[in-house]
């Protein structure tokens, strides 16, 4: 655990500049964890383990036509599958594909927060301390996924939906699941008022009621990639989970994610303005020459990340039901985070604001504290941490 506390601790400490000096904070912290997740043993994160580091081996050393084949006996999505095997003219070696994931799927969260966050340091210690990090060691298809899914919200800001969409589509070839971000489309829209919030509520309530039926067409007819969530016993004989300290401590957290940006950004913030920002970045000329540009990028506004948080939240309390949930919450969690991230940094009373941000960090720190060895070791098996 000791690597994982010292990126912990780095994370907490760096926010003392992390304002003054956004890009090098950024950067700093996601180099950190691009090493340690580009370097890593491939013993370190279970599916890693089990599936990813045998079965690109085995696509390294298959011919193209062929490759279908890791479709079904692998339960890959053939984007995924594509991908190792260009990845593999690079290196055979499995170590190839643990760095270049870990560089184009941390590259591509770190980018996301240096641009839409309003609080940098908050988000990236959200995101290590809620052990989405360790997640993501372990569910390298998906993790790649949902982060293909953070370039395409920039178009999904400026209501660029087809090519939102388009983005959707390549993320749900690496990974199936990735396709329930097409129902962001309509979370742009809603805006929040009690009438919304209730008949949101009364079609997740519908859900819930109805959801074993659901469930089961559409893992068995449309994701049957994930077939195995309903027999396999490893996954509690397809059902729900056994709802632990662990668990009630994750909705919680959400929970928190919830109730702090209702009251303080739609009781003491009545601005419902988009804002933008402009980024400096390198851009690829037709002749070669990289050359700097400035880009606006357009922000979502606050009932996007309230939507994201509630369906977030949602998925936390029907994983008692399906452990699947878990799979298709983690393109809520993470995003889940920058709703909070506005609401404190929309808070006027800087003593009121501190008291939050220390009860954020402190309750956060707890939860790592508790359950950050064990679930780490047993659920994500990150821990012992070992290097290549």
């Amino acid at each position: 655990m000791g690597i994982y506390w010292f990126i912990l601790i780095y994370i907490i400490l760096g926010r003392v500049f992390a304002k003054q000096h956004k890009k090098f904070y950024v950067v700093s912290c996601f180099m950190l964890l691009i090493l340690v997740a580009g370097l890593r043993n491939y013993s370190v994160g279970i599916d890693l383990n089990k599936h990813y580091a045998r079965n690109f081996i085995s696509i390294a050393n298959t011919n193209w036509s062929d490759l279908n084949k890791f479709t079904y006996i692998g339960g890959y999505d053939i984007g995924f599958v594509v991908f190792c095997k260009f990845i593999s003219y690079i290196s055979s070696d499995v170590q190839s594909l643990i760095m270049v994931t870990a560089i184009i799927t941390f590259g591509l969260i770190g980018r996301y927060i240096y641009i839409y966050s309003d609080d940098p340091a908050l988000e990236t210690f959200m995101f290590f301390s809620s052990m989405l990090y360790f997640m993501y060691l372990n569910i390298v298809a998906q993790a790649l996924a949902i982060a293909m899914v953070t370039v395409g919200l920039e178009k999904l800001a400026k209501k660029q939906y087809l090519r939102y969409i388009l983005w959707v589509i390549i993320a749900s070839t690496i990974h199936s699941s990735a396709i329930v971000c097409i129902m962001f489309i309509p979370l742009t829209m809603l805006p929040v008022k009690k009438k919304y919030v209730f008949r949101y509520t009364i079609l997740v309530i519908i859900a819930i009621l109805g959801f074993d039926q659901i469930s089961n067409y559409m893992v068995t007819n449309i994701f049957t990639n994930f077939s195995y969530y309903l027999t396999d016993s490893s996954y509690a004989d397809g059902r729900g989970v056994v709802l632990s300290k662990f668990n009630l401590f994750q909705i919680a957290f959400t929970v928190m994610c919830v109730i702090i940006p209702y009251v303080y950004l739609y009781y003491e913030d009545k601005s419902k303005k988009i804002k933008s920002c402009q980024v400096k970045r390198w851009k690829l000329q037709s002749n070669l020459k990289l050359k700097k540009e400035v880009v606006e990028f357009t922000f979502f506004n606050n009932n996007f990340f309230m939507y994201i948080t509630i369906t977030g939240l949602v998925c936390r309390v029907l994983i008692t039901k399906m452990v699947i949930m878990e799979r298709v919450g983690y393109y809520f969690y993470f995003l889940g985070f920058s709703v909070l991230c506005k609401a404190t940094e929309n808070i006027a009373d800087k003593k009121r604001k501190k008291i939050i941000l220390i009860g954020v960090y402190m309750f956060m720190l707890i939860f790592f504290l508790l359950f950050g060895k064990k679930a780490g070791n047993q659920s994500y098996g990150v821990v012992p941490y070992k290097f290549l």
